[in-house]
């Protein structure tokens, strides 16, 4: 019998901290690996200082964690790096609507600006991501587990289908970020 050997990442749910540095790294390219380390402890610190850090370790992050680390990281770039960042949900209070607008959405954001959008998904996974672009046939990611794009028709609405081989869109997971 062959032993099947895990991977880092395989049995932790830090994807919402990973999307957190993608992000931030993918806005501000000057950044070294050693700030996205320093980035990394910062959210952890956080995590920890507010009893969390098992939870997102072993549990993942919910959506206001993800803005509470957001608060953070900008915080943390504003002292380590004089520069400002900026977010917005644009969905926050509309959680019924579509893939196809949720990708409107974020693909004109990504065209005009020069930002990112972090989104989680559930169904045939439960995680959070980095958007870099979206084509009409996918959605290219930044990705702390190697995935490369989703492809488009294989995304759902939450509220269209329980299948679990489609990927759950939530707009309300939905974050768009940039430097000003």
């Amino acid at each position: 019998m062959r032993v099947l050997h895990r991977q880092q990442g395989q049995l932790d749910c830090l994807c919402g901290l990973y999307s957190i540095v993608n992000a931030i790294t993918e806005i501000n390219p000057n950044l070294s690996n050693k700030d996205a380390e320093q980035l990394f402890k910062a959210l952890c610190t956080y995590l920890k200082g507010e009893g969390l850090l098992f939870e997102a370790l072993t549990e993942g992050c919910y959506i206001p964690l993800i803005s509470k680390m957001l608060h953070v990281a900008k915080n943390w770039l504003e002292a380590r790096h004089s520069r400002s960042m900026v977010w917005r949900k644009p969905f926050h209070k509309n959680s019924a609507a579509l893939p196809s607008e949720v990708f409107d959405v974020i693909g004109g954001y990504l065209g005009e600006k020069d930002g990112t959008c972090i989104t989680g998904f559930e169904g045939k996974i439960s995680h959070w991501t980095v958007i870099s672009a979206i084509s009409p046939k996918r959605l290219s990611l930044l990705d702390s587990d190697g995935r490369k794009h989703i492809r488009r028709d294989m995304c759902r609405s939450h509220l269209e289908t329980s299948e679990d081989r489609f990927y759950w869109v939530y707009p309300s997971a939905v974050f768009l970020l940039e430097l000003t």
